[in-house]
């Protein structure tokens, strides 16, 4: 019984630790716009996912004088026989800038959504991802320290494995799966609207009641930039790709 309870938790476990990067992987200008297609593999389980993006510059007094890019993704995750949907709501910008080294911080809020000929599970968390590194007009390099965990969670089993979920009143439970990863990324610029950014990262997962699980994550996406301008600007100045500075 505990064995088998245990297997149903670490299914669960990665089930709502899938991390989507299709999400920009460096700030854009403001008025840009960004969308975004990945495809990839989380341990040998294959992933895709979309998003879009806008950057806006937020200016308070002397406090903020930033860019901040606000973005909405979607992921899947699927074995062709559990599935794992993902809704990603988030921002990102950067703490601090010296020349081309610049530190980017990006904090989202997560639902996941598992679905098993066992159970179906729905679960709400969050995001926080530094990546401090080197981004030039052409390319970027940049580490890649990512936390993650899921506060809340809904568990609705099948009748046939529900005695192994006794212990869980009304099928609410509080996961507390804290995820840490570290990896690297990796993007080049084509003109000034492409981009091509990938990642790889090494996986720990932590959960509670449960063993070290290493695992490796890797996805490559393809960026399409938009920059949103007036006629005027239009009339009198060409596109020219700049560097976020």
């Amino acid at each position: 019984m505990r064995s088998t309870f245990t297997a149903l938790i670490f299914i669960i476990t990665l089930g709502i630790t899938v991390r989507s990067h299709a999400q920009l992987l460096v700030p854009l200008k403001p008025r840009q716009y960004a969308f975004t297609y990945t495809n990839g593999f989380y341990g040998n389980v294959p992933v895709f996912s979309v998003s879009v993006a806008r950057t806006f510059h937020i200016h308070i007094g002397k406090l903020i004088n930033e860019h901040a890019t606000l973005f909405l993704d979607f992921a899947d995750r699927t074995n062709f026989h559990d599935n794992t949907f993902q809704f990603i709501y988030g921002g990102q910008g950067y703490l601090f800038r010296v020349h081309s080294f610049k530190f980017m911080f990006r904090k989202t809020f997560t639902l996941n959504r598992y679905v098993s000929d066992e159970f179906k599970g729905t679960f709400l968390g969050g995001e926080l991802d530094l990546c401090p590194g080197f981004y030039k007009k052409k390319y970027f390099v940049a580490a890649d320290l990512y936390f993650g965990d899921s506060f809340t969670g809904h568990v609705v089993a099948d009748p046939n494995v529900q005695h192994v979920l006794k212990d869980v009143e009304s099928g609410w439970i509080t996961p507390h799966f804290a995820t840490l990863k570290t990896g690297i990324n990796l993007g080049y610029y084509i003109k000034e609207k492409f981009l091509i950014q990938g990642h790889v990262d090494y996986t720990v997962l932590k959960p509670e009641k449960l063993v070290y699980t290493p695992s490796v994550y890797w996805t490559i996406g393809f960026t399409y930039i938009i920059n949103r301008k007036n006629a005027v600007e239009k009339a009198k100045t060409p596109a020219v790709f700049e560097d976020v500075d």
